[in-house]
């Protein structure tokens, strides 16, 4: 079956389970009553789990052979960089922090309540989970990685999961919910809550907005490129809450957020690791608009995560940024919306082609090619919308990491996007986007490298 087969088979599937959450009225029961022990029972019990099964199945075996001296070692050993490649730091301890996040959230707590669970689940796997000294740069991305995506699962599949449905619906929203977020899953499958019937009060559901898209992609630019690549992008975006929504005056933690992730279908000569997700989400939000106004205004701090992972890319950070959201009507046709985000990258990582993956470890194969360190971003998001004409969207985001593992030095990122989406019969719209990645690495001990990557895509899209 070919690439594009397969793009459009995808897409049609997307577009089916869209009508899972298409309905105006949502009936939920959400646990109010906190948990403590069990959310601590959960958070060990998945370390255990997992130590478990990698020992079982023979997948990193002997970081997994824990004894009482590995304990001990590690208890007195002090944190270390890692040497884990790209993907294991900046998304698979971020998605292994969502299952303990949600192992709390799910038993009652809030947003920051669930925070020292989650840092909790790092620690102690940290600790006594591997035999491998504990890693600083885990607990950094494993808690907020983990709070970042552990809330968007947890927000998402609450859209899904409505109890007052029943029959092949109710199996199909609880199963959905499941796969979203599976300790979620877990413990409405424990407490029987899969099976409650009606009897619930009604929330009110927030207003939300999103995107699927096939799109064909063209490298047109780049470093050691020696001809055009193409390839298939399934991409899909989720704007969740609405800033200055007036049935919502007090927001809490991630009422507000944004996420986008894309994956890329076809295997190329440039890498195999093709998939991406970043967003942001609010940790506080005032709306400061003048009453009656047109246009409205609200500031706020903002969480933000980033995960770029697409062979001659990698870019990942943990920050959180001072941000404000404007919305302007000009005139009868035409919406301008932007959102302004600056703030420190508590750790973010670049790939680098002067990293010596020897000196971190005698595994080659671990493959350890990027740095690490802190370091400061701005995020510039600018939409101009028309039902008539169509939108053109602009984005600017920029990464300034102060190198602290890996070679002396300063990382200086940036990535360019703009789109134009023409209405062919709504909800299907056509568009295009150009995106452009400059990198200006300064090393202390090394040469200066200068790159730059351009990509075009054109794409079909489907709101919703």
């Amino acid at each position: 079956m070919s690439i594009l087969k397969k793009s459009i088979i995808c897409f049609t599937l997307i577009l089916s389970l869209t009508n899972v959450w298409s309905q105006n009225k949502l009936y939920v029961y959400q646990d109010t009553i906190k948990k403590p022990l069990i959310s601590t029972i959960e958070v060990l019990g998945l370390n255990v789990g997992v130590n478990r099964f990698n020992l079982l199945t023979k997948t990193d075996k002997e970081l997994s052979e824990v004894t009482l001296a590995s304990w001990k070692s590690n208890l007195t050993y002090g944190l270390e960089w890692d040497w884990d490649n790209f993907g294991v730091n900046f998304i698979g301890h971020p998605y292994q922090g969502a299952h303990y996040y949600n192992s709390a959230r799910t038993n009652g707590f809030g947003f920051f309540e669930s925070a020292p669970f989650t840092f909790m689940g790092s620690l102690t796997w940290e600790m006594f989970g591997e035999t491998h000294p504990p890693s600083g740069n885990d607990l950094i991305n494993t808690t907020m990685g983990g709070m970042f995506l552990g809330e968007i699962m947890y927000r998402v599949s609450h859209l899904v999961i409505d109890e007052n449905s029943f029959g092949f619906e109710r199996g199909l929203r609880e199963f959905i919910g499941f796969v979203i977020n599976p300790m979620n899953g877990f413990n409405r499958l424990v407490s029987g809550k899969m099976k409650y019937q009606g009897n619930h009060f009604e929330y009110v559901r927030p207003k939300y907005d999103g995107d699927f898209s096939i799109a064909t992609v063209y490298l047109t630019r780049g470093v050691n490129i020696p001809h055009v690549k193409t390839s298939y992008i399934i991409d899909g975006a989720l704007n969740y809450g609405e800033p200055f929504d007036e049935r919502i005056s007090n927001k809490k933690p991630y009422d507000l957020f944004s996420v986008e992730g894309w994956l890329r279908l076809s295997k190329d000569t440039l890498s195999n690791r093709h998939f991406s997700i970043y967003g942001h989400g609010n940790l506080f939000f005032k709306d400061i608009s003048k009453q009656e106004s047109f246009n409205k205004h609200g500031i706020g701090l903002f969480q933000t995560y980033d995960f770029f992972n697409g062979g001659l890319i990698e870019i990942g950070d943990m920050g959180v940024s001072a941000g404000l959201i404007s919305h302007f009507k000009i005139g009868k046709e035409f919406k301008l919306k932007s959102i302004i985000l600056a703030g420190p990258i508590i750790l973010g990582g670049s790939n680098s082609e002067v990293v010596d993956p020897r000196k971190y470890s005698d595994d080659l194969s671990n493959n350890r090619d990027y740095i690490m360190g802190p370091g400061l971003q701005s995020k510039i998001e600018i939409e101009l919308a028309s039902n008539k004409f169509g939108d053109i969207k602009f984005k600017h985001h920029f990464w300034n990491i102060f190198i602290a593992s890996g070679p002396a030095g300063v990382e200086h990122l940036q990535g360019y996007s703009f789109d134009y989406e023409l209405p062919v019969f709504k909800p299907f719209y056509l568009g295009s986007r150009y995106l452009i990645y400059n990198r200006n690495a300064n090393y202390n001990d090394y040469d200066d490298i200068n790159k730059r990557i351009d990509e075009l895509r054109i794409y079909a899209n489907y709101r919703f």
